[in-house]
């Protein structure tokens, strides 16, 4: 398959702004191969331009105008990683470049302009506002050695961004550049764009990546950038090699842009289908009416609405919605009328509680909420040992119960403390609105557990409530709202109290409709899953593809 072929034919294989990063790092490993367009027999040899660069260098040295060139070890031919056209060399970089050295250092300074101070932040996608480049204080003996020109290549150092590069151009003011870069000077007779080319290529990548190993953070130095092995084309084929990968990587770019579109347009219809689902205002009254059937029906068209694992998590967020809303499964006239449980709880608790289909009611009456046991720095944890539970123990929906922890507790608080099958767990406070309120029910895993006080227990009354029911609505966007909202605070903060936990309304149907949208939730949600690992193994199947694809082209 040929390239052109490839963007032709992109929509089978091209389906991610993944698979175009490959398709681009593949682009450019073709174009520094050699690969990506004829020989021309009528170009001058790069070994000839390599001998121009070598006398252009002695001269300005000569001069002292650069520093003597270093003379650099032959490159071994057994050491070279891929074959080049017979009209180019292997290089190094610094055999090309006029000079390769660190920025100054200085403080910028946003109240002064007269000389600029780029730094890696003001580099941003390729770019520079030089406007928004604060100034700095500098001598101006040292402004020469630093000063910024046209062509100039940038490439940070350390941290996260690493061998990122930028070409200098267009540079409007008198600017220097900061320590955490260092810059390569290309000569004039060479392609400065096929160098930022070669420098955004896998091949550069690699090399780069290895140099900068083993050197706690990520750093890489001028020295190991002069060492890089590059493969150097003539320069009438460097001007060819970049006119064609700007072109290829115009068209690139538009697939950019009609898979975003296209992405955008599914995820849409997705949200208004499920918004149209969650919305509407029908009870359920027999299997035929239920909006189960349209969640079958997604799930049956899923490649028309689901592109990734957020659009999965989000019709599992709509069953959740289904279900409090008690629209999830029909009713079953024999199940114990709501009048007759609502009629047992007031009396029970001397109250009045407004008569619905599905009355909601506070978590207080049919709930006993309590916090955990205070860890305290006297006790040993090889004393007594009893397994506990922290915030980091409850996931959203799950418990870890891979990092065990143990401190002692007295056997009259165990009888006290100690987690039933069936009781809740919720996260008392935590910095995020998404993570506030995290709720997993315990199943009895571990036969004398704790948990610690920053976890609130609920146990349900399991003749009124069903555990896994009350589990599923605290985890359903209407139970996470209640306790959001609940959880406000006027530091910006996000806590919950036992208090604020059993002012909480839930939704109670009658206990064995509970059990029937417990198990038809667990029904669909095996579907989701089984919908997120579609996915996932497609995208792998297409990524594999096109790996092969590219690496036959």
């Amino acid at each position: 398959m040929t390239l052109e072929l490839l963007l032709a034919e992109f929509d089978g294989l091209i389906q991610t702004p993944a698979d175009v990063e490959k398709l681009n790092a593949t682009i450019l490993q073709w174009a520094v191969q050699g690969r990506l367009l004829p020989q021309c027999a009528d170009d001058e040899p790069a070994s000839q331009l390599l001998e121009q660069i070598t006398t252009i260098k002695k001269n300005l040295a000569k001069a002292g105008k650069i520093r003597k060139p270093k003379k650099l070890p032959k490159l071994k031919a057994d050491s070279l990683p891929f074959l080049i056209p017979e009209n180019w060399e292997w290089t190094q970089l610094d055999e090309i470049a006029l000079d390769i050295h660190y920025g100054y250092t200085a403080s910028a300074d946003p109240n002064l302009a007269d000389v600029r101070l780029l730094r890696i932040t003001d580099i941003q996608g390729n770019r520079v506002d030089w406007a928004t480049v604060p100034g700095c204080v500098i001598k101006e003996k040292d402004i020469p050695k630093y000063l910024l020109e046209e062509n100039d290549i940038l490439i940070a150092r350390t941290g996260g961004t690493i061998g990122k590069t930028y070409i200098v151009e267009n540079v409007s003011v008198k600017a220097v550049f900061a320590s955490y870069l260092i810059r390569v000077i290309p000569p004039k007779n060479i392609s400065a764009r096929y160098l930022k080319l070669f420098l955004e290529s896998p091949f550069y990548w690699q090399q780069l990546l290895a140099k900068s190993k083993g050197t706690g953070q990520p750093n890489v130095n001028a020295t190991s950038l002069s060492q890089l092995t590059v493969p150097f084309p003539p320069l009438a084929e460097q001007k060819r090699i970049v006119a064609r990968v700007d072109e290829l990587l115009g068209q690139t770019a538009v697939l950019t842009q009609q898979l975003a579109s296209v992405h955008e347009q599914r995820r849409g219809v997705h949200t208004a289908v499920l918004h149209q689902l969650t919305t509407k205002t029908s009870e359920v009254s027999s299997e035929r009416s239920s909006p189960t059937s349209e969640v079958y029906t997604l799930a049956t068209h899923f490649d028309r609405f689901y592109v990734d694992a957020d659009t999965v998590a989000e019709l599992k967020q709509a069953i959740l919605q289904l279900a409090v809303q008690g629209r999830l499964v029909p009713q079953d006239e024999r199940d114990e009328d709501a009048a007759v449980l609502l009629a047992r709880i007031a009396a029970e608790n001397d109250l009045e509680i407004e008569n619905q289909r599905i009355p909601y009611v506070p978590i207080e009456l049919i709930c006993d909420v309590r916090g955990g046991i205070q860890k305290s720095k006297n006790r040993r944890p090889d004393k007594n040992p009893i397994r506990y539970l922290t915030v980091a123990h409850v996931q959203r929906n799950w418990i870890d119960f891979s990092d065990e922890r143990f401190f002692e507790v007295y056997p009259d608080e165990l009888e006290r403390w100690r987690l039933l099958s069936g009781d809740n767990l919720v996260v008392e406070g935590n910095g995020s609105a998404d993570h506030i309120g995290r709720t997993a029910i315990f199943r009895g895993e571990i036969e004398n557990c704790v948990h610690q006080n920053h976890l609130i227990r609920v146990r349900p009354n399991q003749e009124l409530l069903d555990p896994e029911y009350l589990n599923l609505f605290l985890n359903s966007p209407e139970g996470r709202g209640e306790m959001l909202e609940r959880s406000r605070t006027t530091s910006g903060l996000f806590n919950l109290s036992v208090g604020r936990i059993q002012t909480i309304k839930v939704p109670l149907p009658p206990i064995e409709e509970q059990k029937r949208i417990v198990a038809k939730v667990d029904e669909l949600f095996a579907l989701c899953d089984q919908l997120a690992g579609q996915l996932t193994t497609t995208a792998a199947s297409r990524t594999q593809l096109l790996e092969a694809v590219l690496a036959q082209a």
